[in-house]
């Protein structure tokens, strides 16, 4: 009965939150209306001589994506970029500064943003609110910001391909069910597509496989090795072990942080740690709760390297020599340079079956028990199976040092412009 009138109170409170009523305002077929006619008016015909691109950024982690996706039209006078924030990230300082130095252009409003029509609107993420993508003349494109890999329980395909990938029904289009928002979503793989598509087959003629950005980034760096290791304090003959870690309860840090540190303080002499979470582990989800970023930041003083959330994940990555990690999307670029990996337990409902980390933990070492840590990272130095993390790195990125030229051409065509 207690909980009962708990579940009524939490419902009652958030009915009664201006936040509810927004979601619900801006779901509505109304202001679909509204910003149809608001982006009629200001529709324009798209000239050759200059187009205005918005991208829509929800968070830090976003943003790094965005950046390279901004890099490759940096020669191209054309291209008028313009970022809307998402509103959450304003009021946390720290991310809203990340991203402002990421992406160091013009920012507007979230009004503007929805009712004026763009030449092209770009994200890596899908928008907190669908209005922003739907009804539009314009392109839309979700390039994403990280390979595929996650799912929840019970769902048919990954986070990304969620219902978020899809309009709402309203009157514009109330006969058709699985209608993409996109006009089109970016993957690194054919294999990958394949069985989105399998899955959902109104995506055939939306995902498009153009490479990976990332990829491309990371093997570009990979013979910077020494100099990385130099700036980062690491010592020539110290066996450097980077862990990752995404966010969420079934995360390393959240499941397992205390044990791993407390056995790694331990392994200090011998080994040295750098320790890169999510950008969301920097945010306060619930008072009281721990800030996992803020607390790892104090263990600085016990030896540990913390990667920021601003901070180049990839010096890290290739200075390296064993990865720790869970089911983050940072492990495929560790797979990509063929670097020993330990993956800690987490639920195969979370991974996406046939993905590349689904792929990694038939094979890679499962650290069940953080009092057996030292073992597994001297095992890990000797008794590692590289032939099968070697073909997994080969197969996983065909279109290596392609995906610039493949998504400018992909662009151009959208919009029908001439390189």
């Amino acid at each position: 009965m207690s909980t009962r009138k708990s579940d009524n109170k939490k419902r009652i409170g958030r009915i009664l939150r201006l936040e509810f009523w927004k979601r619900q305002f801006l779901n509505s077929s109304l202001a679909k209306v509204f910003c149809w006619i608001t982006r009629s008016l200001t529709f324009r015909f798209r000239s050759s001589d200059r187009w205005n691109i918005l991208l829509h950024c929800g968070s830090a982690q976003e943003a790094q994506h965005l950046k390279l996706f901004s890099e490759i039209f940096s020669d191209d006078h054309r291209a008028r970029f313009k970022i809307m924030i998402k509103a959450s990230r304003k009021k946390a300082p720290n991310v809203y500064a990340i991203i402002k130095k990421l992406l160091p252009f013009p920012e507007v409003s979230s009004l503007r943003a929805y009712l004026c029509e763009w030449d092209m609107i770009v994200g890596a993420g899908h928008a907190e609110y669908k209005l922003l993508l739907d009804p539009r003349n314009c392109p839309t494109i979700y390039i994403g910001h990280g390979p595929q890999n996650k799912c929840l329980p019970g769902a048919r395909t990954t986070i990304t391909y969620d219902q978020s990938a899809f309009k709402k029904r309203s009157i514009f289009n109330l006969y058709k069910k699985d209608q993409p928002i996109y006009s089109r979503m970016f993957e690194e793989d054919e294999k990958v597509r394949d069985l989105i598509v399998e899955t959902i087959p109104s995506l055939n003629n939306v995902i498009t496989v153009v490479g990976d950005m990332f990829y491309d980034n990371v093997l570009s760096e990979a013979n910077h090795r020494e100099e990385f290791r130099r700036q980062l304090g690491i010592g020539p003959n110290e066996t450097s072990v980077f862990v990752l870690s995404t966010w969420r309860p079934e995360c390393l840090i959240e499941s397992v942080g205390d044990a791993f540190l407390e056995e790694s303080r331990k392994l200090l002499e011998e080994f040295q740690f750098t320790i890169s979470v999510h950008p969301n582990e920097y945010v306060a989800k619930y008072p009281g709760q721990r800030v996992w970023g803020e607390y790892l930041r104090t263990q600085r003083e016990h030896g540990y390297i913390i990667r920021e959330p601003d901070e180049d994940f990839i010096p890290h990555m290739v200075a390296c020599d064993i990865v720790l990690t869970d089911h983050t999307c940072l492990a495929d670029y560790a797979i990509l340079l063929q670097k020993p990996i330990i993956c800690v337990p987490v639920n195969p409902e979370y991974i996406w079956k046939g993905s590349i980390t689904w792929q990694l933990y038939q094979f890679a070492p499962v650290l069940d028990d953080m009092r057996n840590l030292r073992k597994a990272l001297l095992d890990a130095k000797t008794n590692y199976p590289m032939d099968k993390l070697k073909k997994l790195a080969n197969e996983m990125n065909p279109f290596a040092g392609r995906s610039t030229e493949r998504i400018k051409k992909e662009i151009y065509q959208v919009l029908g412009l001439v390189s």
